[in-house]
């Protein structure tokens, strides 16, 4: 066949088309050359390059590439951005790109392309990224590079290209939240290969990529963008199933408009970290919106069905492994959902009206023990500049208290500590309160301080108090315990976006709190959250200290301060009018609308167009990768 140089001229070449052609590919691919060169721009030349290694029909790969929608909009954008989030359905094939993405570059740029592939473990890698990335590895012999297999890693060429070295290629690492710091110290301190020599500089590129990145280590993320962006050619790439916004993955997904304003219907835009991201919906697959059933580890129509019916469509398991996508409720185990707090504002600031607003505070002592940490809320409540009462939280104070004082009693140093951070924020005893469940110290504060402070105790029953103004059902018929309504005593407010300063930390924690999976049977039917010693069990022994102590807050500013939530419900459709029997019956809105016979036009939808690069045609020698020239 006749080579295709796209205007150049001078090639090295070897005799077999197949090999030059690639050669050329390669190079135009590691240069970028765009249709203003002459060239197909770097997605055409990527695309050629898989075609003529894994789908050339005269080379027996092993492994074979099925072109599609989705993977031509992925390649295209990880061929234009730095800093990408890919979050899809189950089974959407995004580890499969990615795997196909690394192993391109290294046989493109051999000798300056170093890449680093990630997951929450290297046994969770083993059978998904590095599983698919060894499937195109092995489907071509002799391809650019050394895998070490027991290490997990492929070895490019050095830069004479006499053999093997360690400055660029492929390599596993596990980036879960218990990585070790040496682990982490390498990652920060790699560089992109660089050589330098007379007017011969070349710097290469590093890619990352991390599979599952809702688990992976959030110092990791921090040393990516922050270190690792200096590199002139790095690339992050993070793909999971969207979990939550404040775990790693969250955070590069972030809108750049903010979670609250994604709509359900985007599928790409703009990020925080000034990336982009990328939404896979099952529903909008290539295999059941373009009906390609060679498509077949994509979702099809009767699996997301059976999904549905057993998870129903609303719920967030669906939004999270069919979707793809954040869910308006959170996970379905959490009291809270991250959506119900970002959508609420309760991040933001309040703009206070006219009067100026009254300070208050709550005390969530620590539990003798149980590791707890005595944490002070520190906040603001009055009416907005919208005319409605907001609670502006203004921050969360550890109580720090001597143990070595053995004259002053811990109960009674922290009284006095509580105090004096009251004092000196201007907040009188009236308007502070402390959590008094199993403690003495609600007595010790009437006698050490003011009779005014108010205690709130979150054991015994809920009480026949309504739910809220919207739910007029009994508490007791509702919850369990009296704990667990106190817990949902905020949600009427975040509805109608009436709490402020929330930081990203205590929401995190405020969603991290599950529903009890352990139920008595005089609870059957009642919601009811777990208790301390579940949760701290599935946190690694840390305790919700930041929203105990916030929620005492808003229980504070509703007893004391008056506090209410201004949502209403709906008011009930009229009652319909019965027309007696043989009266006129007046003409109704919509009884025009619409003429007899009238019917709308149907417009079908254009068949989907797609493209392709083929060589072939004629019988071709057999591929010897290992002619590849990059000079």
């Amino acid at each position: 066949m006749a080579l295709v140089t796209y205007g150049r001229e001078g090639w090295k070449t070897t005799g077999d088309d197949l090999v030059d052609q690639l050669s050329i590919e390669c190079w135009a691919f590691r240069m970028g050359w765009t249709e203003r060169d002459g060239a197909l721009g770097k997605f055409g030349h990527f695309k050629n390059i898989v075609d003529l290694l894994w789908n050339n029909p005269r080379f027996e790969s092993r492994k074979r590439f099925v072109w599609n929608s989705w993977a031509e909009w992925i390649f295209r954008r990880l061929c234009e951005h730095k800093l990408i989030a890919i979050s899809g359905s189950s089974s959407s094939g995004k580890s499969d790109l990615i795997a196909l993405w690394m192993v391109v570059n290294l046989v493109a740029d051999p000798t300056h392309c170093k890449s680093l592939v990630m997951s929450t473990t290297k046994a969770a890698a083993l059978q998904k990224i590095w599983a698919r990335l060894m499937e195109y590895w092995d489907a071509i012999p002799n391809l650019p590079g050394k895998l070490v297999r027991q290490q997990h890693l492929i070895r490019g060429l050095n830069y004479a290209q006499t053999g093997y070295g360690d400055s660029s290629g492929i390599r596993l690492y596990a980036s879960g939240e218990g990585m070790d710091s040496d682990a982490l110290e390498d990652l920060i301190g790699i560089k992109a290969p660089l050589t330098q020599g007379g007017p011969d500089i070349r710097e290469g590129s590093l890619l990352m990529a991390i599979d599952e990145m809702n688990g992976c280590s959030q110092v990791l993320l921090d040393a990516a963008i922050k270190n690792l962006k200096v590199n002139k050619n790095f690339q992050l790439i993070g793909i999971a199933n969207f979990d939550g916004p404040w775990d790693a993955f969250g955070r590069l997904f972030e809108p750049k408009k903010g979670y609250e304003n994604l709509k359900d219907d985007e599928y790409e835009f703009e990020t925080k970290v000034g990336g982009i991201a990328l939404i896979l919906d099952a529903e909008q697959s290539p295999r059941i919106k373009e009906n390609r059933i060679e498509c077949t580890w994509m979702p099809s129509k009767q699996y997301i069905d059976e999904y549905a019916a057993i998870h129903g469509r609303n719920s967030p398991a669906f939004w999270r492994f069919i979707k793809g996508r954040p869910s308006p409720k959170g996970p379905e185990e959490a009291v809270y959902g991250s959506a119900e707090i970002i959508r609420s504002g309760a991040m933001g600031q309040t703009i206070w009206g006219g009067q100026k607003p009254v300070g208050c505070a709550f005390l969530d002592p620590a539990r003798s023990g149980t590791g707890d940490l005595s944490l002070a809320s520190f906040g603001r409540f009055g009416v907005s500049c919208r005319g409605v009462q907001t609670l502006q939280l203004d921050e969360q104070v550890p109580l720090q208290v001597d143990v070595t004082d053995a004259k002053t009693p811990v109960s009674y140093q922290l009284v006095k500590l509580f105090r004096a951070e009251c004092e000196k924020r201007g907040i009188e005893p009236r308007n502070a309160g402390i959590d008094s469940t199993a403690s003495d110290l609600l007595s010790i504060m009437h006698v050490e301080w003011s009779r005014e402070i108010l205690g709130i105790d979150s054991g015994g029953d809920p009480g026949p108090e309504p739910v809220s103004a919207v739910d007029r059902r009994p508490s007791n018929d509702v919850f369990a315990n009296k704990a667990t309504k106190i817990w949902y005593d905020p949600k009427p407010f975040f509805r109608s976006g009436q709490i402020r300063g929330m930081t990203e930390d205590l929401a995190k924690e405020m969603c991290s709190r599950h529903h009890a999976t352990k139920k008595t049977t005089r609870d059957e039917g009642k919601l009811k959250i777990e208790d301390k010693r579940e949760y701290r069990k599935r946190n690694k022994g840390k305790s919700p200290d930041k929203s105990d102590s916030f929620i005492g807050l808003v229980g504070l500013c509703k007893r004391r301060l008056g506090f209410r939530a201004i949502e209403r419900a709906a008011a009930a459709p009229p009652p319909e009018r019965k027309v007696p029997e043989g009266a006129m019956r007046m003409p109704q809105p919509g009884d025009f609308t619409r003429k007899e016979g009238f019917q709308m036009p149907s417009f079908k939808k254009p068949e989907p167009v797609t493209t392709g690069s083929r060589f072939g045609g004629g019988r071709r020698p057999a591929l010897r990768v290992d002619k590849l020239r990059y000079d």
